[in-house]
């Protein structure tokens, strides 16, 4: 009979196509790392797999510092991956039924003030990346969707700016993969919002900045990425690791108080307050 890993791993690979590409990026992450981690030394069956063993699992990782949080991700992908097997009559009961779904954590974003914002832009300035950092801290964007912005999301005329595309970065089989997609998130994500005057004076030098790039380069600069905003000078696509990377680089260099870059996501509430 099926192995339970290896069931698992082509279960997620089934549902590749149905699935948000950030949710099966992290599906598999977590298939590929922790579940492997545990349930292959064990070499159980798809059938083996009790509602016990499930609750042991649980257990042993919250005891190893995983969140709440994190453990009802891991619950909800064994959810949707036995309910599967019941309807392909892999098994005739779903185990999960009878394993609790831990109460969920309350989240305090770690977010800047008004004032630690305005610092950061004023420090990050002259950095490649300040265009990135400025309109997360503006739009309250995620990563993917700052680094899945493309020219022809940007309407100069009309004044605005639509999220609608999204380039994440995963190991896949241990090989690092970068997935873009024309959707987001949610329904609500695909969103067109006023473009900012500081954010619009910034494109269009980007714009024009990237053109020279373009002709000084010749031959070297990459044409694969042309409609993308993020790009080096070079013209290739910046990774969404090589962003947090260098972000947490800047608030170091500068001295500043570490949040992630997805922080300024929540830091962008911060300053609608303040107007």
């Amino acid at each position: 009979e099926m192995l339970f890993l290896d069931y698992l791993n082509e279960w997620v690979q089934v549902h590749k196509a149905s699935i948000q590409p950030a949710t099966f990026i992290s599906y598999n992450r977590m298939i590929t790392g922790r579940i492997t981690q545990y349930f292959e030394p064990l070499g159980l069956k798809l059938c083996e797999v009790t509602p016990q063993v499930l609750d042991e699992f649980q257990e042993k990782i919250l005891l190893e510092g995983y969140t709440t949080n994190t453990v009802i991700h891991y619950h909800a992908i064994f959810g949707k991956a036995f309910k599967d097997a019941v309807r392909k009559d892999y098994l005739e009961t779903n185990p999960m039924l009878k394993v609790d779904r831990p109460k969920k954590n309350s989240f305090r974003p770690n977010f800047y003030s008004k004032d630690e914002v305005q610092q950061l832009l004023e420090v990050s300035q002259d950095a490649p990346l300040h265009l990135c950092i400025l309109i997360t801290a503006y739009y309250g964007l995620r990563r993917s969707e700052v680094m899945g912005l493309r020219w022809d999301a940007v309407d100069f005329v009309h004044n605005t700016i639509c999220i609608r595309h999204t380039v994440t970065g995963c190991t896949i089989d241990g090989q690092y993969q970068i997935i873009a997609a024309d959707t987001t998130k949610t329904r609500s994500s695909r969103r067109t919002l006023p473009l900012v005057p500081t954010v619009r004076e910034m494109l269009l030098r980007l714009k024009e900045q990237q053109e020279q790039n373009r002709k000084i380069c010749g031959q070297s600069y990459s044409r694969e990425f042309a409609d993308y905003i993020c790009v080096n000078k070079l013209g290739e696509r910046i990774r969404p690791a090589y962003l947090s990377s260098c972000f947490s680089k800047a608030l170091e260099q500068n001295h500043l108080r570490h949040i992630r870059f997805h922080d300024l996501r929540h830091s962008c509430a911060t300053l609608l307050l303040a107007h």
